[in-house]
């Protein structure tokens, strides 16, 4: 039997407007290891398939760099 998978790693941002949410999902479309869902014109959900310190602070920046900030973790 596989034990159930847990929840996965998410963090939410908010942007001031939808211009600076798309360039941030553009510049992490080519990244690995998470994936990002527009969770309306001014929030942004990133999902971890698993916890990593790297991909998690690299999102954190990419937020900070297009003026957004991490709503929750």
């Amino acid at each position: 039997m596989v034990p159930p998978m847990g929840k996965p790693w998410e963090i939410r941002g908010l942007f001031g407007n939808e211009y600076a949410l798309e360039k941030t999902m553009e510049d992490l479309k080519d990244a690995e290891g998470f994936e990002c869902v527009k969770l309306d014109r001014r929030n942004l959900s990133v999902r971890f398939s698993k916890r990593d310190g790297r991909n998690e602070e690299m999102v954190k920046r990419a937020f900070e760099i297009h003026h957004g900030f991490v709503e929750s973790e």
